[in-house]
């Protein structure tokens, strides 16, 4: 949710919270997911596979494929040791590809927003990830 001259609603202490995540991962270049492990915002290396990027396309097969999932910041409110998933899904309209908050908890949204078509374009950070196998 992000909270202009438009929104009138009153902002609650979680929402404060969750516009401070959702300004830092809009002006970053790279992925910006929320660790539950660290409990924490951390950015991330786009994936590359033989040094060549993951397309966007592929990003939900290739974490599927090493058991691995990108959290939203929803899993900031949940106990330690539990997450959830950001849902990543493309466009039928323009086949952009888009990462967001994928289980509301108790009608919050927390505004998790990633266009992963344009963050592919302007990432900087890079890696293999040779150490997480395919499953």
């Amino acid at each position: 949710m992000c909270f202009s001259g438009h929104n009138h609603r009153r902002r609650s202490r979680q929402d404060d919270v969750f516009f401070a995540l959702i300004q830092f991962q809009g002006d970053a270049p790279d992925i910006v997911v929320y660790c539950p492990t660290l409990r924490r915002l951390v950015t991330i290396a786009w994936p590359t596979h033989n040094g060549v990027p993951v397309l966007p396309s592929g990003l939900r097969a290739y974490l599927r494929a090493r058991g691995l999932h990108w959290a939203c910041f929803c899993a900031m409110l949940l106990p330690e040791g539990q997450s959830c998933s950001c849902r990543i899904v493309q466009s039928k309209q323009d086949k952009h590809v888009m990462a967001f908050c994928g289980e509301p908890m108790k009608g919050i949204k927390c505004g998790f927003f990633m266009n992963l078509s344009d963050r592919h374009t302007r990432t900087i950070l890079r890696n293999d990830y040779d150490n997480y196998p395919t499953t």
